[in-house]
């Protein structure tokens, strides 16, 4: 295939808006650069810290790609190049597994007793600063973040990292001490609701190496549908 087949414009225009590709899509619609050869292409954010590899580029286009990442960039892959980008970049990936909600309602329902709401400003005592700079990048993307406030406080967080035009990729965090109080679930919850208003059903991904993520998906009846590799490189 010709390279013009992985071009910005005909991935736009041919790449499918599923589970598997919601978050390229996210890319490609939000000023993602593409650098692609005959046989793929490699979706990159402005910043170049969130990549996503389509069809089965070389190994030179990956390298270049790679090279000018950023540190700690996240390179997404589906199966089939996988090996390939561990090759190039030397690291291993982790494989996840991608949940949709089966029949688009939560399992659970929401505890009046615990109080959620939007959260309007960056957190900056929040302690995990990774979430933090996610949250930064949603107000940028005027993307709305939900929480479960204790004391005056954000102990449990859901955003979405990405919108496709038919889904939004899941992220969820509760401070270490505030875990296991069912308080991820009264998040998820609120955004879920903001998110559906909007026309938009929920992806999660859950890697294999976070079992906790993978049993709270399942208590909310989301349902595996696709598989994916996520790699950290540089």
């Amino acid at each position: 295939m010709a390279s013009d087949t992985w071009s910005k414009k005909t991935l736009i225009r041919e790449l499918p808006d599923i589970p598997q590709w919601s978050l390229t899509r996210f890319l490609l619609l939000n000023d993602g650069a593409v650098s692609c050869d005959d046989h793929g292409a490699v979706v990159a954010n402005p910043d170049r810290d969130f990549l996503s590899v389509v069809g089965m580029p070389s190994n030179e286009t990956l390298a270049v790609a790679f090279k000018s990442a950023a540190e700690e960039a996240t390179v997404l892959g589906h199966a089939g190049v996988a090996e390939r980008i561990g090759r190039v970049s030397g690291v291993a990936g982790e494989y996840a597994h991608l949940h949709t909600l089966a029949d688009r309602t939560p399992l659970m329902t929401v505890d009046p007793k615990v109080f959620c709401g939007p959260l309007v400003s960056r957190p900056e005592a929040y302690p995990d600063s990774d979430v933090v700079d996610e949250i930064a990048e949603a107000f940028d993307r005027h993307s709305e973040v939900s929480a479960v406030w204790v004391e005056g406080e954000p102990v449990s967080i859901c955003y979405s990292v990405g919108e496709s035009e038919r889904y939004w990729d899941v992220s969820i965090d509760t401070v270490q001490v505030h875990r296991r109080k069912g308080y991820a679930v009264q998040a998820f919850l609120h955004h879920y609701a903001l998110m559906q208003a909007q026309g938009l059903e929920p992806v999660w991904g859950a890697a294999l190496s976070n079992p906790p993520s993978v049993r709270l998906d399942g208590k909310l009846g989301f349902t595996r549908v696709a598989d994916i590799w996520e790699f950290t490189i540089n």
